[in-house]
């Protein structure tokens, strides 16, 4: 006899829905993941920054390595440009300095340019 049995839940188009409601609205409707190119990892799909390049419209990385690849990016261009800027941009090529630019020489720097016009004076 299956007068004992209830149905309590049925699945259409892989929507779960509870008969026991009045208003038929899905309990649970999964969400695509997709799997992270950088930490390996199954995430939701939400968890990934749209991307209209990209095949399916969202970045290959999650949200969380893009945010720390960028942070890391930022840091090293900022070491960049702050080293960049304490060097003196002098320019020697024939051995002397331009007139523009006061600056006071180390004796290394003046026995280099000694030993590059010897050097030339030669050839």
């Amino acid at each position: 006899m299956c007068g004992n049995i209830k149905i309590l839940s049925v699945e259409v188009n892989g929507q779960i829905f509870d008969l026991r409601q009045t208003k038929q609205e899905p309990i649970m409707e999964k969400e695509p993941e997709k799997i992270c190119r950088h930490c390996k990892i199954s995430k939701p799909i939400s968890s990934f920054y749209n991307d209209k390049a990209s095949s399916d419209l969202h970045s290959s990385w999650c949200s969380t390595c893009a945010r720390k690849a960028e942070k890391k990016s930022r840091i090293e261009k900022r070491k960049l440009l702050s080293e960049q800027s304490n060097k003196p941009d002098i320019g020697i090529v024939d051995g002397t300095l331009p007139d523009a630019i006061p600056v006071t020489l180390s004796s290394s720097v003046i026995n280099d340019q000694e030993k590059r016009k010897k050097f030339f004076n030669r050839i």
